[in-house]
């Protein structure tokens, strides 16, 4: 009877374990550790990582895993870039660092996101932040998706710098 009770509990123990929902990183640089996939940028020499010569130069150090990838100074309305994120879950949270100011002026940021064949937008003038730069900021979250694969595209339009994405 004890032995019953102990692989109960072993087996109750595994069920509960296999349904506690954990969050994922999707890093700008290194990807998703888990399922092993990086962010797609497009078109490239839209991004980077490191551009010593833009406007925006946010400091690396305050940006999650000491990284961040932003869009180039030659992206606009008609000219956007592009970022795409596989990922498989019920949520997903984006996070960028915002830029309030630059030496060549205000920032008005504008994305648009595209998740299962949803589209949303995000809009923001500088004016609306405080400081130079806003370091880890959550622009866009949605927590009722169906547990499956989902493919999320973000279309810029604007200076940005993404940071992460996290997925539950």
């Amino acid at each position: 009877m004890a032995r019953i009770i102990l692989l109960l509990a072993i087996l109750l123990q595994a069920w509960i374990i296999r349904c506690t929902p954990a969050n994922y990183t999707i890093d700008d640089t290194t990807g998703d550790a888990r399922a092993q996939n990086l962010p797609f940028y497009l078109p490239q020499g839209s991004w980077s990582n490191n551009c010593t010569e833009c406007d925006m130069q946010p400091e690396a150090q305050n940006a999650s895993n000491g990284t961040y990838t932003q869009t180039r100074d030659n992206v606009n309305i008609s000219n956007p870039a592009y970022i795409n994120i596989d990922f498989e879950g019920t949520a997903i949270y984006l996070f960028f660092i915002l830029g309030n100011e630059l030496p060549s002026g205000s920032i008005t940021t504008n994305i648009t996101i595209r998740l299962d064949r949803q589209e949303y937008t995000f809009s923001r003038n500088s004016t609306q932040g405080t400081g130079f730069f806003e370091y880890d900021q959550l622009v866009f979250a949605k927590d009722t998706l169906p547990n499956t694969n989902h493919t999320l595209s973000i279309d810029v339009y604007s200076v940005l710098a993404f940071d992460r994405a996290v997925y539950t």
